[in-house]
């Protein structure tokens, strides 16, 4: 999601594969991946968001700490350090400054909705409020992210 001032702008929904979930070597559903998808989003948003903010700077805020360490420090293993080397090559190409921040999960409530759009059952929630005037984008392919 994109904040300017405080108002949301601009927000993506993908819904994950079977095929990213073997690139992550996860499974979807599984909570062992949880660290690699949200490495995965921060990606995708820089890749969205990050070019048209070259220079300015961006905060990254999550409620996951481990994702958040590894795109603050650019290392991991196994799947996240096949992200956080695709982060590390962008960030230096694309000049991409940002900082990360911690977002407890109780505040979280707008990405959390989103993240259960598609979500089977009672688990799904409708959109948030906030995201009415917000511009829904496509992201990127998921295929095309990777250039290492």
């Amino acid at each position: 999601m994109l904040r300017r001032n405080g108002v949301l702008q601009e927000f993506w929904a993908v819904t994950w594969t079977a095929a990213d979930a073997e690139a992550l070597q996860t499974q979807l559903g599984e909570a062992s991946g949880q660290t690699s998808w949200e490495l995965l989003a921060i990606l995708v948003c820089l890749c969205v968001w990050g070019r048209s903010h070259r220079g300015q700077g961006l905060a990254i805020l999550g409620d996951n700490l481990a994702s958040l360490e590894a795109a603050l420090h650019l290392k991991g293993r196994n799947a996240l350090s096949k992200i956080s080397r695709e982060l590390a090559w962008r960030r230096a190409r694309d000049g991409w400054r940002y900082v990360v921040g911690h977002l407890p999960a109780e505040r979280n409530v707008i990405a959390d909705a989103l993240s259960r759009l598609a979500a089977p059952g009672h688990a799904a929630k409708p959109l948030p409020a906030e995201l009415g005037g917000a511009k829904r984008l496509d992201p990127p392919e998921i295929d095309s992210l990777w250039t290492l």
